[in-house]
């Protein structure tokens, strides 16, 4: 039935990550794998860096946690969830 319907969180807000210094003189650029835990006021709760230039994941990680969401919604009720965010670092943008 339509009320078990489970949808994931949606991103309403994002700021972009400050590109680090030391990663910019080192020419360092690349995707940084960001698992947030959006809890259900969509909010995040918690952030982990899985994979990227080690240079780069504290901005990516600093970043996201101040993004907003609309938070998931399990058998209609808001709830936390767990989602997987890519934040793209490139020199020059």
């Amino acid at each position: 039935s339509s009320s078990m319907a489970v949808h994931d969180p949606k991103l309403i807000l994002s700021t972009r990550p400050l590109y680090p210094k030391l990663a910019k003189e080192s020419n360092v650029q690349g995707t940084v794998v960001v698992l947030a835990e959006v809890d259900a006021s969509g909010n995040v709760a918690g952030t982990k860096a899985l994979s990227g230039p080690p240079l780069l994941r504290q901005a990516a990680v600093d970043a996201v946690r101040h993004w907003k969401y609309d938070p998931a919604i399990i058998n209609g009720k808001p709830a936390a969830a767990q989602v997987m965010v890519n934040i793209n670092f490139r020199l020059n943008q």
